[in-house]
């Protein structure tokens, strides 16, 4: 029997997903957690799973803060990431602590999930899921020379990119660099001759 634990903190999708994993043959939901602080309690209460399904965007201890705790105190456990947020940047920063997959909440269905655990409590190896070949590709190039130099771009335009590949929604990048909507930030990017109108 695979144990699985399942940290996510949208209630709903956290116990249907936990329903569906309990569901299947050879898997058993022995933990959910609405963050990474909640999880580690439950690893303390109920056991350490052989799986982790991970998402990504959770407070108080997000997915890649989460998936560093258990890979430094619990190196065995299998780590698969079901997020909604699927950027290059969070998945590549996921890989380097050692995840073994991604699947993706937009596109993944009961059996892309069953096939997705399977493939992770039998393999080392990293599992993409149907969907993830520009993820494949990227991986492959990390650690080269990047093409752009900082220099072509201003401080502002450094600060928006690098909040752009963090966890933050388009909303909150517009606060944070005191813009007051998404579309305030396109026209300010338009104008500064960032994006064609």
């Amino acid at each position: 029997m695979n144990t699985v634990a399942y940290a996510e903190d949208q209630v709903i999708v956290r116990e249907s997903i936990a329903k569906i994993v309990d569901s299947f043959e050879g898997f058993r939901v022995i933990c959910q957690a609405s963050n990474g602080e909640e999880l580690i309690e439950c690893f303390a209460t109920s056991g350490v799973p052989q799986i982790l399904l991970l998402d990504l965007n959770m407070r108080h201890m997000n997915g890649y803060e989460t998936a560093i705790w258990v890979k430094k105190h619990h190196p065995q456990v299998k780590i698969l990431i079901l997020s909604m947020f699927e950027t290059d940047h969070l998945m590549v920063r996921a890989l380097t602590v050692g995840v073994q997959g991604f699947l993706s909440k937009n596109v993944v269905d009961r059996n892309e999930l069953k096939k997705a655990l399977c493939y992770v409590a039998e393999n080392d190896t990293l599992y993409l899921g149907g969907n993830n070949g520009e993820l494949a590709e990227l991986i492959t190039h990390i650690g080269e020379p990047a093409v752009l130099d900082k220099k072509q771009l201003t401080d502002q335009e450094i600060e928006c990119l690098q909040l752009a590949c963090g966890e933050n929604t388009h909303s909150e990048i517009a606060r944070i660099m005191n813009v007051k909507s998404r579309a305030a930030m396109v026209m300010s990017a338009a104008r500064n001759g960032l994006i064609p109108l």
